[in-house]
């Protein structure tokens, strides 16, 4: 009899824990938004109930006709699954973005940078916001996503110099030189004062090793303003290892 109690205890035990497992990976194995890492079944826990507990506050106050209030409830969720939640709900992108604002200002960058990589992703046409992105990833050296959104704002403002630079500065910065050197030779034929464009071309001419041409990109940077530096610095280094 003893026997056959424990049996039944230990199918019993081992049933639940198949089942549980099983549940668990259907319930929490949804990529969460923040990837830091290996994450452990604590970290996948809060996720999921970070995201179910702001879902059930959203219908709760939709049954309520509160919909400002749980539109936010929704965008909050988002957080836990952004890839997925905003397509299903329609969420509004100014939501999110209000709370990429508030991580920002709590220096999680980690969260900042996975919710602006979003926005790109979904090709937003906000030009204001967009100068956000491009601030924020200029400020990271994020190349690729600075390229992104600076190439994503010339296509709302093509004469945008600040968006004209980052876009070179970004190609230069990925050894894209070629592409890099067309948004260059933009800003000159708008703007031929720029110092620091002609210093950038110098650059690319030197990874050319194409030294004539990048002495003389570096003298028009000297001439326009006389102490820049890196361009001083460059000009000298030519004159010592090559002439």
């Amino acid at each position: 009899m003893f026997n056959k109690i424990f049996k039944l205890f230990l199918l019993f035990f081992i049933s639940f824990i198949i089942i549980s497992i099983i549940i668990y990976r259907m319930a929490f194995y949804t990529p969460p938004l923040f990837e830091t890492g290996k994450r452990n079944i604590i970290d996948k826990t809060i996720d999921f109930s970070g995201f179910s507990w702001h879902l059930s506050k959203s219908a709760f106050y939709r049954v309520f006709i509160r919909k400002d209030i749980s539109k936010m409830e929704f965008a909050k969720a988002a957080w836990y699954r952004v890839d997925y939640f905003p397509k299903l709900m329609n969420v509004c992108s100014s939501d999110l973005f209000s709370m990429a604002e508030a991580y920002k200002e709590k220096a999680l960058d980690n969260f900042v940078k996975k919710l602006y990589s979003y926005f790109l992703k979904e090709g937003i046409n906000d030009l204001k916001l967009l100068k956000k992105i491009e601030t924020f990833f200029l400020e990271k050296e994020n190349w690729k996503c600075l390229k992104l959104a600076s190439e994503k704002i010339l296509l709302l403002d093509s004469g945008d110099l600040d968006s004209l630079y980052y876009a070179g500065l970004s190609h230069l910065n990925l050894n894209e030189l070629e592409k890099s050197k067309e948004f260059f030779e933009r800003i000159v034929s708008l703007r031929p004062d720029f110092a620091d464009v002609y210093y950038r071309l110098g650059l690319i001419y030197l990874k050319k090793k194409n030294y004539d041409k990048a002495e003389k990109l570096f003298e028009q940077a000297i001439e326009i303003l006389p102490n820049h530096l890196d361009a001083l610095l460059h000009l000298k280094w030519i004159y010592e290892k090559i002439k």
